[in-house]
């Protein structure tokens, strides 16, 4: 793990007692950031933008559990001042909400914000997937192979944060395929927004029906077949926000 980087220290006032990483990380909420993992020197600020970013979209971030922005900075082995940086634009993205008290949360989700998310998601991420059937290289087709099955393995073994980050995986593969700057945003920003409701999708049999769908999907790319990939991924979508949504309130 590359050394994370630190700022410069001030000189402490007399009689200070300095804060200790377990004080910092006892925060509510802030428990379970370490899972976050430690940011490098190289490109500190889009690293943790981007981390932070991966932790909102695979549920690490949890909806409406408040995290310091300390907290966070600790977790990360940074200052604070890259964290607020990434925290501002996610705030942008609709992906956190400040808290009156200065810390954040991934905000709670109402049934119609979700179920206009979904048609949203049908619509854009349909037709990536459909497009990128005719840019899918033998390459692609075999790391979108191999993730399904990291996929398939996690979800046999019940790991359900590693699920949910390799899933995102494997499906950003398939529309990052396109070479679109202008879908992948979008895409990106409608997970920031659903990602941390995912892991109310890890009950059976709906799990095991949903991975049938992405692996009908898969098969379908592999043949160039993108209106029936598109067929597979847009009925994954539409199955899972119906079993979401029934669990959601108001």
């Amino acid at each position: 793990m590359a050394e994370a980087l630190k700022s410069p220290r001030r000189p402490r006032r007399a009689g200070r007692q300095p804060r200790s990483r377990q004080s910092v990380l006892g925060k509510a909420g802030d428990s379970g950031l370490a899972a976050l993992g430690r940011a490098s020197r190289q490109t500190l600020q889009a690293q943790v933008y981007d981390r932070l970013k991966s932790a909102v979209m695979t549920g690490v971030l949890a909806p409406g559990q408040p995290v310091s922005i300390r907290g966070l900075a600790s977790a990360l082995g940074t200052s604070p001042i890259p964290v607020r940086e990434a925290l501002r634009h996610l705030a942008a993205e609709r992906a956190v909400e400040v808290q009156p008290n200065g810390s954040v949360a991934v905000p709670e989700m109402t049934r119609a914000r979700f179920e206009d998310l979904r048609r949203t998601r049908l619509v854009i991420e349909g037709f990536a997937t459909e497009l990128a059937a005719a840019s899918m290289t033998p390459a692609t087709i075999r790391r979108v192979e191999g993730l399904f099955a990291q996929v398939d393995a996690l979800h046999r073994s019940g790991d359900v944060k590693k699920f949910l980050a390799q899933n995102q995986r494997m499906r950003f593969v398939i529309y990052q395929a396109i070479d679109s700057p202008t879908l992948m945003p979008i895409i990106e920003s409608l997970w920031l927004q659903v990602g941390p409701f995912f892991n109310l999708s890890m009950a059976e049999p709906h799990l095991r029906r949903s991975l049938s769908y992405d692996l009908a999907a898969i098969n379908a790319l592999k043949r160039g077949d993108g209106p029936e990939a598109r067929k597979w991924i847009e009925r994954d979508i539409s199955e899972t926000g119906d079993y979401i949504l029934s669990l959601l309130k108001g």
